[in-house]
């Protein structure tokens, strides 16, 4: 009896189409590769029905991710079908052939800093794992040197063609072209009104939607904070503009946790390669060390709160955060705190969920700064911030959670950052790079001593852990 063929197309370096399969292992492969969204049950077209809060990465024709295929290979194969392959990529051979491993002194006496610049060992690692796969995630700490890896892979892989380096800010756009240029790599930028391409050129992501014709003649993509890339916009970026581009590359500092979140970064970049966790550097003395401290403040002893929430329950989290941040007993005891702090150990980030948050509190606090994506002037802040003393400066998750370079953070202040591993572990990491005058970071993580705020501040003590951070909780009466 002749066995059954599936034929598999390969049509670029992301896209696969799989034709000959009987439509119930369609339906199979299918239901393998759908996944719920996290948090659909909150979202209006769920709740109208419009949506059933799945998305699926592969189609009812077959169409489906490269990097995806080992996980239905198995239904494949166990169905009695012989494979067949048509690989429609072009060969790339010659460039991976030629390129060789790198020595801390690749970039040979280049100034950097006022010193020749040597690549830390495992900087050399990382790069090198990555030039020997071709592809792949570098999942390194916030203040490993992501963007000098990173100019190190570009310089590389520009010798056979462009290269497009991803970010999510137009801050990263700037921080990222200034460290390329101090190693003598000549980098255009594209983003507003600026739109000069070179051979190494940085985008973010909302700019290069709008022209996919940038990736002509484009050897290598670098997607920085890659964890990011489960945006719709980006995802489509990778898996059709830049489809054809054979090398690609994510950097992030966190890998989310959602298998969703995972496959989809898995589909359009691949696998983690090289992973670097921010205690491993903190042991070599790379990174400065911590100490959380989670301030527990007692709402439930709040005759305001208890009467709220017996009148009108908390719908939601956002309900419930309007709350937390309209009290103004509450809101007075954290401003006072934060002075306290500032006063005692100097430089402090304070994290805010919005804007009308940090604007708020900013007026609790004298001689404070309060940034949020909004202020074109943030660059000059930040280096006010890092360059004197005692300064108090309030940033929205948005925008400090990724790419501000301030070593002289000496004490962080979160409030109410949620559960999200990724986002708990990069805003701990804006404050770990080292300074000469600071080698250790205090970090206080305040919340409530009830309902959701409660729920997630348990959840972050576990990523703590797992992190391997020391942690201590404080339970505080402000009443």
């Amino acid at each position: 009896m002749s066995r059954h063929i599936a034929n598999i197309i390969v049509k670029d370096e992301v896209n696969v189409r799989i034709k000959g399969l009987d439509p119930d292992l369609i339906d199979e492969a299918q239901e393998r590769l759908t996944f719920f969204v996290p948090g659909h049950n909150h979202m209006p077209s769920y709740k109208l029905g419009r949506w059933d809060g799945k998305i699926r990465l592969m189609t009812k024709t077959g169409t489906t991710y490269l990097n995806l295929l080992e996980y239905i290979m198995p239904l494949i194969e166990d169905g009695g079908y012989d494979v067949v392959f048509e690989d429609n990529r072009s060969d790339w051979s010659e460039v991976t052939d030629a390129i060789t491993e790198i020595k801390p002194d690749y970039f040979g006496d280049i100034d950097f800093k006022g010193e020749p610049l040597l690549l830390r060992e495992y900087q050399v690692d990382a790069v090198n794992v990555a030039i020997n796969n071709g592809s792949g995630v570098l999942e390194l700490a916030t203040g490993s040197g992501k963007t000098l890896i990173a100019a190190v892979i570009s310089k590389i892989y520009s010798e056979y063609g462009k290269v497009i380096i991803i970010v999510p800010t137009t801050d990263l756009i700037l921080q990222t072209q200034h460290t390329f240029k101090q190693v003598g790599i000549e980098t255009g930028i594209w983003y507003g009104e600026i739109k000069e391409q070179k051979q190494v050129t940085v985008a973010t992501w909302q700019s290069l939607d709008k022209y996919p014709e940038l990736f002509f003649d484009v050897s290598c993509v670098i997607c920085d904070e890659c964890h990011l890339s489960k945006a719709k916009t980006i995802n489509e970026i990778m898996t059709g503009p830049a489809a054809n581009v054979p090398f690609r590359f994510g950097c992030t500092g966190t890998l989310p946790k959602e298998e969703l979140f995972r496959l989809q970064i898995e589909a359009s970049i691949g696998k983690p390669i090289f992973v670097l966790r921010t205690w491993q550097l903190q042991q070599q003395g790379v990174l400065a060390d911590t100490n959380i401290y989670q301030i527990t403040l007692n709402d439930l002893a709040n005759e305001e709160y208890a009467k709220r929430v017996e009148k009108f329950p908390f719908g939601d989290w956002a309900d419930e955060l309007t709350w937390l941040f309209s009290c103004k007993p509450r809101m007075e005891y954290i401003a006072n705190l934060i002075s306290d702090i500032r006063n005692n150990s100097g430089n402090t980030l304070i994290l805010v969920p919005y804007r009308k948050h940090g604007k708020y509190l900013q007026e609790l606090i004298p001689n404070s700064m309060s940034l949020d994506g909004r202020d074109k002037n943030r660059l000059e802040k930040y280096e006010k911030f890092n360059n004197t003393d005692d300064n108090i400066l309030i940033c929205t998750y948005g925008i400090a959670s990724t790419g501000i370079d301030i070593p002289r953070i000496f004490n962080l202040v979160t409030l109410e950052p949620g559960k999200k591993f990724e986002k708990v572990m990069q805003t701990i990491g804006r404050g770990l790079r080292k300074a000469d005058d600071k080698h250790r970071l205090n970090v206080y993580d305040v919340c409530s001593n009830n309902s959701m705020s409660r729920n997630h501040a348990t959840k972050r003590r576990k990523l703590y852990k797992e992190a391997k951070q020391e942690l201590e909780i404080i339970e505080v009466e402000y009443m």
